[in-house]
């Protein structure tokens, strides 16, 4: 019985003798993906002035449907045209729900405007806005009052309230000492900033022998949960394959050498002449990119071949 014989295997790639589809080893790393730039946002219609002259006013731009509808649609900075903003799932979109958050957050700059990095000014102008947010969402709400011009007021007043509250809660989203228990105080949204480890795989991949050659073998490999799938199971970068050569079949994992890590499949093994007529034993487990690893596959057992080429 004779183990691997000293030094590193020679991995043969098919690929670069005139085969395809095989992959060979040691193979790099994962290549990401690259990121894609925002789409540019779409530009307002200049067919018909604004519904809202008061946004005409200050930002000097119309729009088909009004201003007040093309920022909210294209979450456009208000007071930086052009600009996003952070995302808008912080703020309710319902008008009952909006009235019950803006009321908090701007109760709470006021009480205590430096403890989420606001200036007291910040804090009386934005009290002002949803003051005249309430009044007009009474009116726009009670049957008796409820009018076109009493909602339009509305809408104006929710428009104006939400601006101001957007750019402060930028501000306090980028204050360094905010904690993640005063944006939720303040109902912005706590960004997770700590990312989860990845575990190490809990399921074997299943290694089979579907081709041999002249001192060469053919593997592929799935993972157990999806036998008919090449893909590798989740956190998994790779696949460490270990090998055995003598005369009898290796009885465990404890007897194999590692000759690579996997990333592609299927992959082909190359022997030296001494291996020919030997048995050679695979065993395999997934690893991660951190390089925690999974429990052994079972092993697979084949002859090497020996012929001419």
């Amino acid at each position: 019985m004779r183990a691997q014989g000293a030094g590193t295997p020679e991995i043969f790639d098919r690929a670069s003798h005139g085969g395809k589809g095989t992959a060979h080893l040691p193979v790099g790393g994962v290549k990401g993906s690259e990121p894609t730039e925002n789409p540019p946002l779409a530009q307002s219609s200049p067919s018909r002035r604004s519904r809202n002259p008061a946004a005409s006013a200050l930002f000097g731009v119309v729009g088909s449907r009004g201003n007040r509808w093309y920022y909210q649609r294209n979450r456009v900075n208000p007071r930086h045209t052009g600009t996003p903003t952070m995302p808008a799932s912080y703020i309710p979109p319902t008008d009952s729900g909006f009235d019950l958050w803006i009321v908090n957050f701007s109760t709470l700059a006021t009480a205590t405007p430096t403890a989420y990095g606001l200036t007291a000014p910040q804090a009386v102008t934005l009290a002002a806005l949803v003051a005249t947010w309430e009044a007009a969402y009474l009116l726009a709400t009670t049957p008796s009052t409820r009018t076109k011009p009493s909602v339009a007021d509305k809408d104006n007043a929710r428009f104006a309230a939400e601006a101001e509250a957007r750019i402060m809660a930028m501000i306090v989203q980028a204050w360094p000492p905010i904690t993640p228990l005063l944006l939720a105080d303040l109902g912005l949204t706590v960004r997770d900033t700590t990312p989860t480890p990845i575990p190490a795989p809990v399921t074997v991949p299943l290694l089979s022998i579907v081709g041999a050659s002249n001192l060469a073998m053919t593997l592929r490999y799935a993972d157990e949960l999806t036998p008919a799938a090449r893909r590798k199971p989740f956190g998994a970068t790779q696949l460490q394959l270990w090998r055995y050569v003598g005369a009898l079949a290796a009885t465990g994992p404890e007897q194999t050498a590692f000759i690579g890590a996997v990333t592609k499949n299927p992959v082909e093994v190359t022997f030296t002449t001494p291996d020919a007529g030997l048995l050679a034993t695979f065993y395999g487990r997934w690893q991660t990119r951190s390089g925690l690893v999974g429990p052994w596959s079972l092993p697979v057992t084949m002859s090497v071949a020996a012929g001419t080429a």
